[in-house]
């Protein structure tokens, strides 16, 4: 259930008797993020009938994201590392779960880092680049007064792989799905006509090639990804 608060800050409403859980989760701009739960089988975590909930101010975070020769990244998709604040006596730990998107300028920001944290952690994931995690310093990226975004952070392109997907009898197979992972960054294509692929955005390191195709068995490989590498057939 989604519900805004009114002008006073007063959120009214209603809940069926006697739930095993209730969870309330708060973000809004110029604040940062707050969750509170209560769960029946904790006797001391029964539901109130009001509860007032404190958000701590917040600040912007902006960068803008470029390749290695400064041209802009669209579409690039940055996750911000940022704790829900909650009640004293929450055990809970619960991250944000926010995912937003660099503009054809390459620009992104986010307005809800708490007040009490001087850097946030960020997770940069574009198909056609490294996947990155970086650590955006206040003083450095926090966007100004007149709302401009002009810090950059620069992406470096990834290590393609490229190889050949065939049946037993050597015989290519179109369409197959080829997809390999880092971290939380998926890179994923399709085999063109004459079997061949290409996966691009790879992050060098000890990976899991994964193929699979409609009517056939998974097949899989463990290779070291790294530039000027040999195909994965």
């Amino acid at each position: 259930t989604f519900v805004i608060a009114d002008a006073n800050g007063r959120i009214v409403m209603s809940i069926p008797p006697n739930p095993g859980r209730f969870d309330v989760r708060v973000e809004v701009p110029g604040y940062g993020p707050f969750s509170s739960s209560w769960s029946a089988e904790n006797p001391s975590q029964q539901i109130p009938a009001g509860f007032t909930m404190q958000l701590e101010p917040a600040w912007t975070v902006g960068i803008v994201l470029v390749d290695s020769d400064g041209a802009p990244v669209e579409g690039a998709e940055i996750r911000p590392g940022i704790k829900f604040k909650a009640r004293g006596d929450d055990p809970n730990e619960l991250h944000v779960g926010t995912t937003l998107k660099t503009d054809r300028n390459g620009r992104w920001r986010y307005e809800s880092v708490p007040a009490s944290m001087e850097w946030v952690t960020v997770e940069i994931d574009h198909r056609d680049f490294l996947p990155t995690v970086t650590k955006l310093v206040r003083s450095e990226f926090e966007v100004d007064k007149n709302g401009d975004v002009k810090t950059p952070v620069k992406l470096e392109r990834g290590v393609t792989v490229v190889g050949k997907v065939t049946d037993a009898k050597g015989v290519p197979i179109q369409g197959a799905t080829i997809r390999t992972k880092y971290l939380n960054s998926r890179r994923k294509t399709q085999s063109r006509d004459d079997g061949t692929y290409a996966l691009v955005g790879c992050h060098p390191a000890k990976s899991r090639i994964v193929v699979s195709a409609k009517g056939k068995a998974f097949d899989m490989q463990s290779v070291g990804i790294e530039p000027d590498m040999d195909p994965v057939n």
